[in-house]
């Protein structure tokens, strides 16, 4: 097997996606910005960082994104939550359910 095709297929990873494709609900983790110095400079004044995990209220359906961060909650436009890329990932503090014993 190949060292690309045994990280793509890793459970652990998911790959990068637009903030406005995560639905209500998940927890996720800022990976990049893509927007210029502009964007990211902007949601760094507002406290999102790169490796910042918030959970998404209110997904986009052609309309603003809310999220939770930190101790309140943010609105992002549609252009620029398009330009963050995040992951999905478990919320902080809780851990991943583990499978169901089999007996032998």
């Amino acid at each position: 097997m190949s060292q690309v095709s045994a990280y793509c297929c890793d459970e652990a990873f998911t790959p990068p996606m637009p903030l406005t494709l995560a639905r209500a609900g998940q927890w996720v983790r800022v990976a990049a910005v893509s927007g210029g110095c502009g964007a990211a400079e902007h949601l760094a004044d507002m406290g999102l960082l790169t490796g910042e995990q918030v959970q998404v209220v209110r997904p986009s359906a052609g309309g603003p994104v809310l999220i939770a961060l930190k101790q309140g909650r943010v609105a992002l436009g549609r252009g620029l939550a398009q330009k963050i890329m995040v992951q999905l990932v478990e919320p902080a503090g809780v851990a991943a359910p583990q499978p169901a014993s089999v007996p032998a």
